[in-house]
């Protein structure tokens, strides 16, 4: 029998009786050996077994004879919870996990949680990393730290208020591709992590949604430019929805801030950074000395080759427009220069300065738009607002079909929802995410169905988790003693992360932890709680990434890869469920033949099944 001893700080007490009183009734408890108070510094120390007693049940005993345990309060910042079952499941996780917490409220709508805990039992420490373990971040308290730590903290703090995003968005006149998806993806996953590890971020990403490629289309299509607009809104959102990518926090149109346009081009225009000719206005780009500062280059290498608008009106072969007198049946807003509508660039620059300030911290898009349309943003920004624009730059690679550059011209063009008819979304995720946001990343048919198998292993093993553990995992089951394993995992995943985003490496992280789970699945003498935590550790990572967001019992009884139809694929799952009965039933009855050929017709139809020793289980291939 192992004992343990506590102490604890006593309220309440004005005699030495009080004392007898507290040490008889804490005597009486089953498992408790000693029970000792010094009533000059009104303490009680307890030895007991705490196989047959808790430390609560003591508190409890104590509080029930009228006496008080002297507790501390710790107010904490918790991050990265989205709704209320997060908050009830930190809640729950301390009050039942952690040796010496009183209680604990978790307000969600201000992001903290209150614990009141006995010092002499548990620490600050012990309760962040009882958080931390089932998948939240927090930001210790300022009170009680040294001055160097209190500078820290205040820096910290000023960082998570100034961290703010814009990224472009696309532009509205057709479906979004395997491109699209990409930076979708890989920005909504920056936009996450930096708010599970504590940031704050205004994520404001623009709809386009006039411009030479809408009017074309509209025109070709026989419908209004707004129409169009409100069309392919609408289908990328479906598509976003479909992959697991949030909405940003803003996501101005560029009809609604045309006055804002308009002012910020006079205002280039007063600042001779702009002028106007027959209706158009063109930023001169020799009136900014910095001018191809982002991409490397300067003005008379770029004058060769560059893409520009041919055009007698410009003064320099790359000045570019930004605002174009109208043509007849285009819309068009009012200005100083007539009638007319923004060009491209300018729409950027303003609406970030708009929804973010003069200068924000950071500014993304695919490589391809580093120049000429990022140079330009800089340029007109700078040259307005007297400040530097973005303080940072991500640029995500491009993405190749096939080892070639994804055209409609040579046939190889994937749109989304093509993609998603034949795989399920978190495979398109997971592909995207398995190389460096800023690497290029080669599509193949090939390639998309071997990330789905090694989808359907991290599954595997979550389900297989699930199996031995007895149900689903939830963020209360972590126990308040970590596992040597786990703790190094998330050491090495938030290293990993914290490296440029580094996704890639974080899924190998993932995949080495699963690897070491079924290391212990297959192994009859481990220990259950270690296998339970290491699974809410790959099922939490699994989330920041967008990845795992499904219960894998559905997860694996639902096609991953597509196949053509067929009467054998179209099989229902109560279809599936009945022939595994007929298939266990002639196992019993010794009609082998007939057993051997529901199997076949399973595995024909995209059914595997792995017969284990209290019945069979199946998922779709």
């Amino acid at each position: 029998m192992t004992m343990k001893t506590i102490s604890l700080p006593l309220t309440g007490m004005s005699c030495a009786n009080c004392a007898l009183s507290v040490e008889r009734n804490l005597r009486k408890l089953p498992g408790v050996d000693t029970a000792d108070v010094n009533f000059a510094v009104e303490q009680v120390t307890v030895s007991f077994d705490p196989a047959q007693v808790q430390e609560q049940v003591i508190i409890n005993k104590i509080k029930d004879i009228g006496y008080g345990v002297a507790s501390a309060k710790i107010e904490l910042a918790v991050t990265g919870m989205t709704c209320a079952n997060c908050s009830a499941a930190i809640e729950r996780t301390l009050r039942k996990k952690v040796p010496g917490v009183l209680d604990a409220a978790v307000n969600l709508a201000t992001e903290r949680a209150t614990v009141e805990y006995i010092p002499t039992i548990t620490t600050q420490d012990d309760i962040i990393a009882a958080i931390v373990r089932i998948g939240y971040g927090v930001i210790p308290p300022d009170a009680g730290d040294t001055e160097e730590d209190a500078e820290q903290a205040a820096r910290r703090a000023e960082v998570a208020d100034q961290t703010r995003k814009f990224f472009i968005g696309v532009t509205v006149y057709d479906l979004w591709h395997i491109g699209h998806a990409r930076s979708a993806v890989v920005f909504d996953v920056i936009v996450g992590y930096f708010r599970w590890r504590g940031f704050k971020v205004n994520f404001v990403r623009n709809f386009t949604d006039v411009d030479d490629k809408i009017i074309n289309r509209a025109n070709e299509s026989g419908l209004a430019v707004a129409e169009l607009a409100d069309k392919f809104i609408a289908a990328f959102y479906d598509d976003m929805d479909a992959l697991g990518v949030k909405r940003a926090d803003v996501e101005p149109r560029v009809t609604e801030h045309i006055e804002d346009i308009v002012a910020t081009v006079a205002e280039l225009v007063a600042k001779n950074h702009a002028y106007a000719v027959d209706g158009d206005v063109y930023y001169d780009v020799t009136s900014f000395p910095e001018y191809g500062k982002l991409s490397h280059r300067n003005l008379d290498d770029m004058r060769a080759g560059a893409r520009v608008e041919a055009s007698e009106q410009k003064r320099h072969p790359l000045d570019f427009a930004l605002w174009k007198s109208s043509k007849p049946g285009e819309p068009a807003w009012p200005s100083p220069w007539g009638f007319g509508r923004p060009g491209w660039h300018i729409e950027c620059s303003v609406m970030s300065a708009r929804h973010l300030g003069p200068n924000f911290d950071i500014h993304g898009g695919g490589k391809d738009l580093v120049f000429p349309h990022h140079e330009n943003e800089i340029a007109q920004s700078e040259a307005a607002n007297g400040t530097p624009f973005a303080n940072y730059w991500m640029h995500n690679g491009f993405v190749r079909v096939n080892l070639e550059k994804m055209s409609k011209s040579l046939g190889n063009f994937r749109t989304i929802r093509d993609i998603l008819k034949n795989y399920h979304p978190e495979t398109l995720r997971l592909f995207l995410l398995s190389s460096h946001y800023r690497s290029p990343v080669d599509y193949s048919d090939d390639t998309l169905t071997a990330t789905a198998g090694s989808l359907t292993r991290l599954y595997n093993t979550l389900g297989e988790a699930e199996r031995l553990c007895g149900g689903p995992f939830t963020e209360s089951e972590a126990t308040s003693a970590s596992a040597p394993l786990v703790t190094t995992f998330w050491e090495n995943f938030i290293q990993t992360m914290d490296d440029d985003f580094n996704t890639a490496g974080a899924i190998g992280r993932m995949f080495g932890l699963a690897k070491d789970i079924n290391r212990l699945l297959a192994d009859q003498g481990a220990d259950k709680a270690v296998i339970s935590q290491a699974a809410l550790a790959l099922l939490t990572a699994g989330r920041i990434l967008g990845l795992l967001t499904l219960p894998p019992v559905e997860f694996l009884k639902s096609p991953t890869i597509v196949q053509p139809p067929s009467a054998a694929s179209n099989l229902s799952d109560a279809e599936i469920e009945t022939l595994l009965v007929d298939r266990a039933t002639a196992r019993k009855e010794k009609r082998f033949a007939e057993a051997d050929g529901i199997r076949q017709r399973l595995t024909e139809a995209g059914i595997i099944i792995e017969d284990r020793p209290d019945g069979a289980t199946w998922r779709r291939e």
